[in-house]
């Protein structure tokens, strides 16, 4: 009887460790899990920014060229103003192209998140 008492007491035994291992596993999992949704709201917070970025830079050119629509409205009006008009058209067009830079940049940065994102995203598969 102390046998079958003894071989149940280590049966209990391993199957508590077996237990307390699964357990911490699934504590670790869930760690990891937290810190990877962590990762995905902050990326998700930039993305917002970026987002922001690229309205702003849509908002500069429109008003660029209505300006330069403007610009060309009245450089009819002779000679002189045709040349004012121009400089003025020139520089638009240097603001225009700045912000077309800083919509490729923020494009690229956009495509380089979603990339991050989707590998964070891949932890999750089952």
């Amino acid at each position: 009887m102390a046998g079958a008492v003894k071989d149940l007491a280590q049966e209990t035994e391993g199957a508590t460790d077996d237990i307390t291992a699964k357990v911490q596993v699934l504590q670790e999992d869930t760690t990891t899990a937290g810190e990877s949704i962590g990762e995905i709201v902050a990326f998700a917070g930039r993305l917002g920014d970026l987002q922001a970025t690229i309205a702003s830079g849509i908002q500069e050119q429109a008003a660029t060229i209505e300006e330069m629509s403007r610009s060309i409205n009245h450089s009819t009006q002779g000679s002189a103003d045709i040349a004012a008009d121009i400089a003025t058209i020139s520089s638009e067009a240097q603001s225009t192209t700045s912000g077309v830079i800083d919509i490729q940049r923020a494009t690229q940065e956009l495509s380089q998140l979603s990339g991050e994102l989707r590998r964070l995203v891949g932890h999750f598969r089952i």
